[in-house]
Parts: structure tokens; sequence; C-alpha cells
């Protein structure tokens, strides 16, 4: 009987410990970035999104994560940004996206052409401009030289 117990309290704390919130505002918390916050969570995990204005579209990459807009005196945060599922599921509380895709974006329809995703996207789209692969190969061979955020 004290054996299972034992690994019920275990399961319980490991349960509980696994969720947990990363923080997001324009400057000074865990992340800056939506999606960086998005790539350096786990599933269930719920991304804070503090009160300011974040210019970005965020593409889900895991599921069951959940956000929750945080005024923290100067009004809701505001996302001039579009949600891409890209099938994967979430909550949102407090604040929403421009649109919400069940896809995965396209660069004609990104509403933030400065994403990686935007660059990727069209350099797949037009094979004869190696300018627009040059963005694209710096960012990775700075990514390279980063430790990987558990994606």
């Amino acid at each position: 009987m004290k054996l299972v117990l034992t690994i019920a309290a275990i399961v319980l704390i490991v349960g509980f410990a696994q969720a947990s919130t990363l923080t997001v505002c324009p400057s000074g918390c865990d992340y800056t970035s939506i999606q960086a916050a998005v790539y350096a969570a786990k599933p269930n995990n719920t991304i804070e999104v503090q009160s300011g204005t974040y210019n970005e579209s965020v593409v889900l990459t895991k599921e069951n994560l959940a956000f929750s807009g945080t005024d923290i005196g100067s009004g809701k945060p505001i996302v001039n940004g579009d949600l891409y599922s890209n099938g994967f599921t979430a909550i949102l509380l407090d604040f929403f996206f421009n649109t919400a895709s069940t896809g995965f974006p396209h660069a004609e329809n990104m509403t933030t052409p400065n994403t990686t995703l935007y660059w990727i996207e069209k350099a797949s789209e037009n094979h004869q401009s190696p300018k627009l692969l040059q963005p694209l190969m710096k960012l990775l061979r700075q990514l390279q030289k980063m430790p990987m955020l558990g994606i």
C-alpha cells in the first residue's frame, strides 16, 4: 500500500511539474516574441501575453497550448498578426489574433513579412531569385550557433 501511495504521489508531482507558464512582454520577460514562447513551450503549457503590441503572426508547433492575455496596467495585449493552428489546438483567453486559420501560412497571406516563415515561403515559391535566400541563409547560420530551444 505504501508503494502504491508513493507511486501515485510521484505521478501527481510530475504531472503538475510539467505544466508551466511562459511570460511574453515587450521587454524584461522570459520572451519578447509570442512565437519564441511557442517554440520553447511544452504541450499543456500556458503562454501569458502581457500588455503591449505584438507585430507577429504565430504558428502553433505543439498541442494544447493556452494563451492568456494579461493587462499589467497599460491595457490588454494587442496582436497585429494571425494565428495558424497547423493542425494543433490552443485556448485563447483575454486577447485575440487578427484571424485564425487551421492551415499553414503562405507568404502572400502573412500580415508580418519580417518572419522566418515569410522568407522560407518566398524562397520556396521563387527558385529563380537567390537574393531572397540570403536573409534565410543568414538566419540559419545564426541559429546554428544558438542552443536548441526544445523545438
